[in-house]
């Protein structure tokens, strides 16, 4: 049986989307201090520009941790506790058993 057929699918798919969000903002996050600090710093003063930088650096900080965590949180499909608090690699919840996208 594949993920699109399973009776878990729309809980898989929302898997997928909080891992995409967890990798789009830390990749994200280079991109835009990447433009902040070759596209808008020159063209401000040392003082401010440190100031904005740093802002924008920890925002990407706390917004890559906010996804981290929901991506840690995810429950479960089948006992609704979180899918890889135990075991963040695993394959499957170290709680039931339940094997991703199963």
């Amino acid at each position: 049986m594949s993920a699109q057929d399973s009776a878990y699918a729309p809980q898989w798919r929302d898997y997928r989307a909080r891992r995409f969000w967890f990798f789009a903002v830390w990749l994200g996050g280079f991109l835009g201090l990447e433009v902040v600090t070759f596209g808008v710093l020159p063209l401000m003063p040392k003082a401010m520009a440190d100031a904005i930088w740093v802002a924008v650096g920890v925002a990407w900080l706390l917004g890559w941790g906010a996804m981290a965590i929901r991506w840690q949180r995810f429950p479960c499909p089948r006992c609704d506790r979180p899918f890889l608090l135990l075991r963040p690699f695993s394959r499957e919840c170290g709680y039931c058993g339940l094997a991703r996208y199963e």
